[in-house]
């Protein structure tokens, strides 16, 4: 599974970079909660990127029917990139995918709501608080 996998935008380089670097590394790819974010910091980024856990929150500008197929799909229901130009934004306003498809890949079956930013957040940021505790608690042992 490709690290470098953010919003279905190839990269060049992975995580595991971050060894040899001397410069912030931010994460990104199949990132959308805070068990992904507190795997990123572990492995030795500053901070992570995520694009299709925010196209799903309320403030998104992105239309509801596309949010909700996100939500409601599973790991096995990514969509390719094949977005491209003004089709593509007649997709995400409107929210027929005959139209266009959208780009969700690794992510999208880590995604189940449409919440606020600020809860998407205020969650992710406790959830990778609680699984940074759990690592410290084993490495304790």
């Amino acid at each position: 599974m490709p690290l470098n996998d953010a919003a279905s935008f190839r990269g060049e380089s992975e995580l595991p970079a971050a060894r040899a670097l001397r410069i912030p590394i931010i994460a990104s790819g199949g990132l959308a909660d805070g068990r992904g974010m507190a795997a990123a910091l572990a492995l030795g980024a500053q901070g992570i990127n995520m694009g299709t856990r925010f196209v799903c929150t309320q403030e998104a500008p992105v239309h509801g029917d596309i949010k909700n197929l996100i939500a409601g799909g599973t790991e096995r229901d990514t969509l390719l990139p094949l977005v491209a130009g003004s089709r593509g934004r007649v997709t995400l306003q409107t929210g027929e995918s005959s139209h266009g498809l959208i780009w969700a890949r690794l992510a999208a079956g880590l995604i189940d709501d449409i919440p606020t930013c600020s809860e998407l957040i205020s969650r992710m940021v406790k959830e990778c608080s609680e699984r940074l505790q759990i690592a410290q608690r084993l490495r304790s042992m």
